[in-house]
């Protein structure tokens, strides 16, 4: 049942019995359970990774305290409503785009009563420095505009928010990154409550922060890398879908970005990728995500559909599922797309869906795609302190690769001239 602990004093009762039942009983169950390697969910985890992996899946938002209380999903993070006060934190309301919304994406607005609006933004300057917020571009200088995960429903842009780590890091992975921005798009709301903010609203958002670093702050679209993880993979993925799709549209549409970054994209919401042969079933023992099937998730993928349909929308849309195989969904074409670095761990739900992605990206786009899928590693490893090494191994390809990518493109840029 999902949020059957979230009243007081409930909710600090049952937070309070798992915390304690993790410590005295159930760590001590798992330290025998995988005392020996053939009993671990994979041979090369150590046992210690094998408990942190274990009090993942039950603390994050879609693990059993999640569902049961709503902690860290309700109320437990700053939203898109206002800025919290802190002095330390680099904040700015940005302004809605009602001029760049066109085309299909107009459609969904409307279909689903949704409105642009103003919105939070968050600044990450790299260690060291103080750069003013929207301060123009240096030369040469390229900015990580980052787009968070939670599955719609959670988390948030705000630099003292658990996922502020991966921006952090990212930004020390390539020379040219002197800072990153973050959107606090809209979450969907989930039970008890009715559906809120449905998709597009969250889109509205992310294309209005992009507008924001083009238009305000001065950065030349070729010189954005947007970058998202989990769900914020599957929104990254959206927004260059709509800037590369609005090239055709009329009202001054900003271009599409230099490259783009996608962690353990949420690439399939629908059905096509379930089967009981599916990573999203074979993976459940080792992936610090829960069952699809079950939960919040369900709520997450209803919620963030709305009016358009729970899984017929999910199922057939390409900014929702752009891996989906449902016979529903038409030719999806990345054609326009940038150079894009995507990244899974081969232990994770989503990986099946994150090859078909990339697959289907590398018809259009070849060499253009670069995929690094991590041996062993679960959902978002990237940001996780339990796979630092293989975090930051894959944050440093990331860098070379952009190095590349930003050569190459200079020396393009040269002869052109």
């Amino acid at each position: 049942m999902v949020y059957e602990y979230r009243r007081q004093p409930l909710k600090v009762a049952y937070i309070t019995y798992k915390l304690l039942s993790t410590i005295l009983v159930r760590v001590p169950y798992w330290v025998i359970r995988y005392a020996v390697k053939s009993g671990r969910p994979r041979r090369s985890w150590s046992l210690l990774r094998c408990i942190q992996a274990n009090v993942l899946r039950d603390a994050l938002v879609f693990g059993d305290i999640g569902t049961r209380t709503g902690f860290l999903v309700t109320g437990a993070h700053p939203t898109h409503v206002d800025i919290p006060k802190n002095p330390k934190v680099k904040s700015v309301w940005v302004q809605p785009t009602p001029q760049f919304i066109a085309g299909d994406l107009k459609t969904f607005a409307e279909s689903a009563k949704v409105e642009p609006i103003r919105i939070p933004g968050y600044w990450f300057d790299e260690e060291g420095s103080d750069i003013s917020i929207s301060a123009a571009p240096t030369p040469g200088e390229k900015v990580l505009y980052y787009i968070h995960g939670g599955g719609f429903i959670a988390y948030s842009a705000h630099p003292r928010d658990l996922l502020a780590y991966l921006p952090k890091a990212l930004i020390k992975s390539y020379p040219n990154f002197k800072r990153a921005f973050a959107i606090e798009y809209r979450l969907t709301s989930s039970l008890p409550n009715d559906f809120t903010n449905p998709f597009p609203a969250a889109l509205l958002d992310a294309l209005a922060g992009y507008a924001y670093l083009v238009n305000d702050v001065g950065f030349s679209p070729k010189d954005i890398v947007v970058a998202g993880d989990s769900a914020g993979g599957n929104l990254a993925h959206a927004l260059v879908r709509y800037l590369v799709e609005a090239t055709t549209l009329p009202g001054g549409i900003p271009q599409p970005p230099g490259a783009l970054l996608l962690i353990s994209p949420w690439s399939d919401m629908g059905t096509s990728h379930t089967e009981p042969t599916a990573s999203v079933k074979t993976c459940l023992k080792s992936d610090i995500l829960t069952d699809l099937d079950e939960g919040l998730f369900v709520h997450a993928r209803s919620n963030y559909c709305g009016v358009l349909g729970f899984p017929s929308a999910a199922n057939s849309n390409r900014y929702l599922s752009p891996a989906s195989n449902h016979e529903d969904m038409p030719s999806v074409s990345f054609k326009g797309f940038p150079h894009t670095f995507v990244v899974a761990g081969d232990a994770e739900l989503f990986v099946d869906q994150i090859r078909d992605l990339v697959n289907r990206m590398k018809q259009d786009l070849g060499e253009k795609v670069v995929y690094h899928e991590e041996p062993d590693a679960v959902h978002d490893y990237i940001g996780l302190e339990a796979w630092g090494p293989e975090g930051a191994k894959t944050r440093q390809e990331f860098g070379a690769w952009l190095s590349k990518v930003f050569s190459d493109n200079s020396v393009a840029t040269s002869s052109s001239t």
